[in-house]
């Protein structure tokens, strides 16, 4: 480190021309960085899941790109709520029809469009009335017709028939955001229009709209609460800094880490996702941590009368060995995420490990740098903090509480990890569609309404497949087809299956002989013949209805039916039977990643405290770092089980805070505590002298962090509001842990010791001179 303290002393200008180079490189990257809005791109894998989802997709058609829309009675006009009227009717074919001409709509299903066959005129017709026929009586009939209808209720009308739906598929293949926003406004646009006639209330909802406003309410608010954060953050960083240079040169360091790392994002082509999006917060946190710690202690040195450049260079000498084992250790631990089994959660670990590099690298080049300039004069409060200050004061009073009960506070922070921990135990991880959407969110509510009435807008799919030498009209084939539509609908939680042969009961023949009736399928559409069955392919689907009551409740019923089908193909050789749907394995897959990041996490603790054992070259302090790093894990866990909620991607994200912020404070108070007892030995003044030292720069630390999360609390977006109370959560008790555990440990279980003898006595003065002298000013 004295080599890298005497390059930075020679070559300040050619560090700041590195500085400047890299960050016009980063500007580049950042105006090149993309954002991958392809919502199935979070959970694709290479497993044959997907993979045969995808083909699902491609002979059947992508239910991601379906948009719901709600027909209801507008006003109350009609207490009966019945759709079934001539001006309702009207109304919603003139809808209907207006839907069927927009731009990038493929189809749209809807009553309008279902036909019956007349047995005794021959031909289809549609089951409404005709245009302009004035007998109610005729819609009474038609209403009767469509609640008897085997391919009606359930699917676009309710069974009080008070509720109707408008399935608009959209043109095209794994859609993103960017895609799907212009649809969306025109199909909004046609909804307007209709809701002013007064005769019928439209809703848009279902997966792409609700995708959509999630996107942009994200992109919002986080313009909008990085403004908020920072400026929140800026004025408690003024308050306890009291210097203006000082917060500015603390602030530009992590602020230029996060900047570089979206930049060398972009460089390297790769894109941001939902999961990365956190990502410049992460950095920002690491950074912001060590920057804090760095500028503490040019203060303190240039209190002691040291010049700006002395005191950057002794700070340099100091705390760059700390600041570069917070960061290989967080790098080590994010970059244990690279073997998950998805591939947007390895990315994810790579991407936040070379942003922790590159923080420490901003944050250890530019603090020092611009400290050592004249600025350096102006980074101390007019007036320097005495010995009645409140914080010292506080510091030393807690200092001999610790001193007098050291087990005593260690065991019982063993015990609340303890107690805390088997609470954790508890957390299932757990995923909903609606978890990211305010519940007074249109979309929402028409959603929470469909799965009232349908029995849920979730889909899940039966893929019935057949051998060559069969063919659809083949009996056997409509037998197990008929079979497995009856096992989803006896299966609790599936609601409404549907597959052809609710088309083909809905054809004229021989009751009991649904096979006979396969001919006259060439009488029905072909796209709706082709939305339930493939001859050519030989391959059908089931459809079956879920709500929207998250991962964690359909994983029963999605066993219950994989085994089932297991006994079917048992009892039908040659045959196959596939649960698949974008519920299924997004599901699926969504869960792996929650899991894959507790696990990954789980391993990058263990790895960090290997790191610590090896940077400290003490097993002791390895050991020692463990449990007050540990209790604000489990605290926050426990918080989460406490309060009713699952774990979920947002949760595991915070742990990976939280890990940062303790494991920097405990690495920076560790640190200083080694220094501070080569001075005398002594381990109740050196930590007490460690207090004086770091523990400004950690409280510091938190009370910024504490207000820039808070901020977040005011968000529309519940998650939004989950990870900034959670992120407080965590950073509270990661300060608990470092000011109160780890100091107790450190009092019991390290031995008192005298200088070493090699240190000469010029040595230890020097080191007394740049480390405690300043000191006596407090």
């Amino acid at each position: 480190m004295d080599r890298v303290v005497e390059l930075f002393g020679r070559h300040r200008g050619v560090v700041a021309l590195c500085i400047v180079l890299y960050t016009a490189a980063a500007a580049w990257g950042n105006a090149r960085l993309g954002f991958d809005d392809v919502p199935r791109s979070v959970f694709r894998t290479a497993d044959d899941d997907f993979v045969e989802l995808e083909k699902v997709f491609a002979d059947f058609g992508s239910d991601d790109n379906d948009c719901v829309v709600v027909i209801e009675p507008a006003g109350e006009g009609d207490p009966s709520g019945d759709l079934f009227t001539p001006e309702r009717i009207a109304a919603l074919r003139a809808a209907i029809a207006s839907l069927q001409t927009l731009e990038g709509v493929d189809e749209v299903r809807s009553l309008a469009d279902v036909v019956v066959v007349d047995p005794v005129r021959g031909g289809a017709r549609s089951l409404l009335p005709h245009e302009g026929e004035p007998s109610r009586e005729a819609f009474a009939a038609a209403r009767a017709a469509a609640v008897a209808h085997p391919m009606i209720v359930g699917q676009v009308l309710s069974p009080d028939a008070r509720t109707a739906l408008a399935i608009v598929r959209l043109e095209g293949n794994s859609l993103s955001i960017g895609d799907i926003e212009p649809h969306i406004a025109r199909l909004r646009g046609v909804l307007d229009q209709v809701n002013a006639q007064g005769v019928l209330r439209l809703r848009l909802t279902g997966v792409p709209p609700i995708r959509v406003e999630i996107f942009r309410t994200v992109q919002r608010e986080s313009s909008r609460f990085i403004v908020i954060g920072a400026i929140l953050g800026f004025g408690m960083a003024t308050l306890l800094f009291r210097r203006f240079w000082a917060v500015m040169i603390v602030a530009s360091a992590p602020i230029l880490g996060s900047f570089w790392t979206l930049g060398t994002l972009g460089l390297i082509g790769e894109k941001l996702n939902v999961i990365n999006t956190v990502l410049p917060t992460l950095v920002l946190v690491v950074g912001f941590a060590d920057s804090v710690h760095l500028m503490h202690d040019i203060r303190r040195s240039v209190a002691s009368g040291k010049t700006p450049l002395e005191a950057a260079k002794l700070t340099i000498r100091h705390l760059g060995p700390p600041c570069l084992l917070t960061s290989v250790t967080a790098c080590v631990g994010f970059a244990s995420l690279a073997v998950a089994d998805l591939d947007v959660v390895r990315r994810f670990g790579l991407t936040c490990a070379m942003g922790a590099l590159l923080s420490f690298c901003a944050v250890i080049l530019v603090v020092p740098l611009l400290s050592s300039t004249a600025l350096g004069y102006r980074l101390q409060p007019k007036r320097l903090p005495q010995a009645s200050d409140w914080l010292p004061r506080a510091f030393d009073r807690l200092v001999d509480f610790l001193m007098r009960y050291p087990r005593s506070v260690t065991l019982a922070g063993l015990a609340a990890t303890i107690f805390f921990s088997v609470i954790a135990l508890q957390l299932r991880p757990d995923n909903r569609l609606t978890e990211t959407i305010p519940p007074e969110n249109e979309s929402y509510q028409a959603l929470i309404d469909c799965d009232r009435a349908f029995g849920g807008m979730l889909m899940a799919y039966a893929l019935v497949e057949w051998p060559d030498d069969k063919e659809l009209r083949s009996p056997e084939v409509i037998d197990l087809i008929f079979e497995v539509q009856e096992t989803c609908r006896h299966t609790e939680g599936a609601q409404y299956p549907l597959s052809i042969v609710n088309l083909l009961q809905a054809l004229p023949g021989q009751p009991g002989n649904l096979a006979a009736r396969v001919p006259l399928l060439a009488l029905a559409p072909t796209d709706v013949v082709q939305r339930f069955a493939r001859p050519d392919l030989h391959k059908a689907l089931v459809t079956v209805h879920l709500r929207d009551r998250g991962i964690a409740a359909h994983r029963p019923i999605f066993e219950r039916l994989a085994a089932q089908f297991a006994d079917i193909e048992a009892r039908h050789p040659g045959m196959q039977v596939h649960l698949t749907g974008s519920v299924v394995v997004a599901g699926r897959n969504i869960n792996t990643m929650i899991v894959d990041l507790v696990t990954s996490q789980t391993l990058a603790d263990g790895v960090i405290f290997v790191a610590m054992m090896i940077g400290f070259r003490s097993l002791r302090y390895g050991l020692v770092a463990i449990l007050p790093n540990f209790f604000p894990m489990a605290f926050t866990a426990a918080v989460l089980v406490m309060t009713g909620r699952p774990l979920q991607v947002t949760c595991v994200i915070v742990f990976s805070i939280c890990i940062g912020i303790a494991v920097d404070d405990t690495i920076h108070f560790l640190a200083r505590f080694r220094r501070e007892l080569e001075v005398d030995g002594n381990v109740h003044e050196a930590i007490r002298r460690t207090f004086h030292a770091v523990g400004e720069a950690v409280v510091t630390t938190t009370l910024v962090l504490l207000v820039g999360f808070a901020s977040v609390l005011t968000s529309e977006m519940p998650t939004s509001r989950l990870f900034a109370w959670l992120s407080c959560t965590a950073i509270g008790s990661a300060l608990l842990g470092d000011l109160f555990i780890l100091p107790a440990m450190l009092a019991w279980f390290v031995p008192a010791r005298q200088r070493r003898a090699a240190r000469q006595p010029s040595e230890a003065s020097a080191v007394a001179d740049g480390d405690t002298a300043s000191v006596a000013a407090h």
